[in-house]
């Protein structure tokens, strides 16, 4: 067999551990990685075989499905989810593609990865943009029904005021013609 250089994903997909465990391992040096044109790649084979504790099988490397809030909007937060997930995607393309200089003011090493940078920005804008116009979508729509609701409401009430007013009306009638009868007997 000999040697072959697997990605982080590859590398934790075979030892059914997290990605995010093996990028630990490697930034604390338990775990030996070469890192070329901004992506690591560890040491697999014959050769380069490197052994993984047992302690990263003791868990279940996905998270247990999260049960919905039950007063979240449901337009709204698959929107969210789809921008949160675009996140984590360009992580993973980040880092294959971008490495960003580690100079102290922070600048960008070419225009390769600075056209990558943008490219990020402005479909995280419209993802944003798109889950925005949902949320104002939805919450238009609720407002819209609240309106017709307190709408309904109101005529109920002035319904409710005319039958009292009428009410009042008779029983100071029937008072009245109750003193006229009281009065002539």
């Amino acid at each position: 067999m000999s040697m072959q250089w697997l990605s982080i994903v590859d590398f934790a997909r075979h030892y059914n551990i997290s990605d995010m465990t093996v990028r630990r391992r490697i930034k604390n040096g338990k775990l030996q990685a070469v890192l070329r044109e901004g992506k690591y790649y560890i040491p697999y084979g014959e050769a380069g075989h490197q052994e993984v504790p047992e302690e990263s099988f003791s868990a279940p490397t996905s998270p247990a499905p999260r049960a919905p809030h039950p007063e979240s909007n449901r337009g709204a937060s698959s929107a969210l989810s789809s921008l949160v997930s675009g996140a984590s995607r360009f992580d993973e393309r980040r880092e294959a593609k971008v490495s960003l200089s580690s100079s102290p003011e922070g600048t960008l090493g070419t225009p390769a990865e600075y056209s990558v940078l943008v490219d990020f920005c402005n479909s995280a804008l419209v993802r944003f943009n798109q889950a925005e116009e949902q949320i104002k979508t939805s919450y238009q729509a609720k407002i819209t029904a609240l309106e017709e609701r307190l709408k309904r409401l109101e005529a109920q009430l002035e319904l409710s005021s005319s039958r009292e007013a009428r009410s009042k009306q008779e029983v100071e009638d029937l008072q009245l013609l109750l003193q006229l009868m009281e009065n002539k007997a």
